[in-house]
């Protein structure tokens, strides 16, 4: 059954792309953001729009979070992670516009099969870990991306890939590990 979508969304959308996008429907929702589906008017195409909760938008710091995570999404060519074709960073709405993966997510597959075969979750985490690997030897940009465990955003199969980079700085050399996670 499809999820209802957001009327206050739905007007930050608008508002944010104007009548580019017919946005169709919710395809995920996040402690931080939603996820929903639409369609280019302009193409066509099926794209996914990331939208920042409205009131994390109103913060500086998410809003500059958002705004790193899709630059980086930008500039990484790499066929597992899916890349960010347009952003908005506004007051009232921060979003990131993707090419649209078909596929189930990890959640729904262990949802249909309470256990993964063996082959199957190895061939789904080499392509991912394949995108890790190449985020983090990217010398272009300050800051390395990690594709993080949320489980909903890694398909478990063969043409797995990363829908969500995250961005970890190096604001101190004795806190090189530290995780900024915006979700």
């Amino acid at each position: 059954m499809p999820t209802p979508l957001d009327l206050r969304d739905l007007q930050r959308l608008r508002g944010a792309l104007g009548s580019r996008y017919t946005v169709l429907r919710l395809l995920a929702r996040g402690g931080m953001s939603r996820v929903y589906l639409a369609r280019d008017r302009t193409t066509g195409g099926r794209v996914a729009i990331k939208l920042l909760d409205a009131d994390l938008s109103q913060s500086i710091e998410h809003r500059e979070r958002f705004r790193r995570e899709a630059k980086i999404a930008t500039v990484l060519d790499h066929a597992n992670i899916v890349p960010c074709i347009g952003a908005v960073h506004r007051v009232d709405a921060a979003l990131a516009v993707m090419p649209y993966v078909a596929g189930p997510s990890l959640a729904v597959l262990l949802e249909r099969h309470a256990r993964l075969p063996w082959h199957q979750v190895f061939a789904g985490l080499i392509p991912v870990a394949d995108a890790v690997a190449h985020a983090d030897a990217e010398p272009d940009h300050h800051a390395d991306v990690h594709a993080h465990a949320q489980p909903d955003h890694a398909g478990a199969h063969a043409a797995a890939r990363r829908t969500d980079p995250r961005v970890q700085r190096h604001a101190d050399p004795d806190q090189s590990r530290r995780h900024d996670h915006p979700e």
